[in-house]
């Protein structure tokens, strides 16, 4: 199971939302959905130190860092299940 499969998975769920933002540049952007209180994912500014912009990062503590470790069976059989939809 990659990183990214682990972000559909978050954002079909509700876990996480996905939008596009600008700041500088239209960039696709991860951030806590309407269930991530479920879980304790959270958005955490930040100041880029390159840009100086406020960024948002999108926050995993160590009980949701297990939790997706418990979920990847479930991950990866939902992630297969999307690919032969879209197939």
């Amino acid at each position: 199971v990659t990183p990214r499969e682990i972000n559909h998975f978050l954002i079909r769920s509700g876990f996480a939302d996905a939008r596009v933002e600008s700041v500088f540049v239209e960039r696709r952007v991860m951030r806590a959905g309407e269930r991530s209180e479920e879980v304790g994912i959270y958005d955490k500014p930040r100041l880029s130190p390159r840009t100086g912009a406020m960024t948002y990062t999108l926050m995993f503590p160590p009980e949701t860092q297990h939790w997706i470790l418990r979920c990847l069976p479930d991950i990866a059989v939902a992630e297969e299940q999307g690919k032969e939809e879209t197939e």
